[in-house]
């Protein structure tokens, strides 16, 4: 079976989404700051999905739950 490569700098890209979601939030645009929320939340799954030790995997899969409280708490009307 072929190993998927991934970029080493995926989790920082996807850091960065996040960071560019809360100021879009910040500044009103909910449904750009929502959608930065969500591909950031999917990168973080997928490289959780690719970890083999519990720690990593525990560190990406926090922090798409974070970006997925994120995007509730949007939804809800609030700033978050």
């Amino acid at each position: 079976m072929e190993q998927r490569q991934r970029p080493a700098n995926w989790a920082s890209y996807a850091e960065g989404m996040m960071k560019a979601a809360e100021q879009k939030a910040k500044a009103g645009q909910v449904e750009e700051a929502i959608a930065g929320y969500l591909m950031a939340a999917d990168i973080f799954l997928t490289l959780a999905k690719s970890e083999s030790t519990y720690r990593a995997w525990l560190d990406y899969a926090t922090k798409a739950e974070l970006c997925q409280k994120k995007v509730k708490e949007l939804m809800a009307g609030g700033q978050g």
